[in-house]
């Protein structure tokens, strides 16, 4: 399933890419395509209710020209997950997953967890989108 991201802010302004979320059995997932970014450059919270997930990295050369990029992408989350279990984590083609598990009941969402990203040696298996990077066309 696509969907749009509550904020969505691209280097210029734009939504400029795809995002699948999946709701398995007691699991909730979201990916996207982060592979302009390193992991240094990303940074994943959780606030109010909501997952954030910022990129950002200074002006560097990129095909001829000098690029900055910046993303911001907000998702609701679902009211029943065990955000203590929360996982993200990075493949080594710029594939960026995260999971939480569902607790089964309604669970008090704090006010804000800061989450380490894993990066991982290895790619992601294909999702059934396609996911596109952050661009600054």
């Amino acid at each position: 399933m696509e969907i749009p991201s509550k904020s969505s802010v691209g280097s210029e302004g734009q939504d400029s890419e795809t995002v699948s979320e999946q709701r398995e059995e007691q699991n909730w997932k979201i990916c996207l395509d982060v592979r302009l970014f390193s992991p240094e450059e990303i940074s994943i919270k959780t606030k109010d209710g909501y997952l954030e997930i910022t990129g950002n990295h200074e002006e560097r050369q990129d095909n001829h020209r000098f690029v900055s990029r910046s993303f911001t992408r907000k998702y609701k989350l679902p009211a029943n997950l065990n955000l203590n279990q929360i996982s993200p984590k990075l493949s080594a083609d710029g594939r960026l997953s995260i999971e939480a598990p569902e607790a089964g009941s309604k669970v008090c969402i704090p006010g804000e967890i800061l989450i380490p990203i894993h990066k991982l040696d290895k790619q992601l298996p294909a999702d059934p989108v396609e996911l596109n990077p952050p661009s600054d066309q």
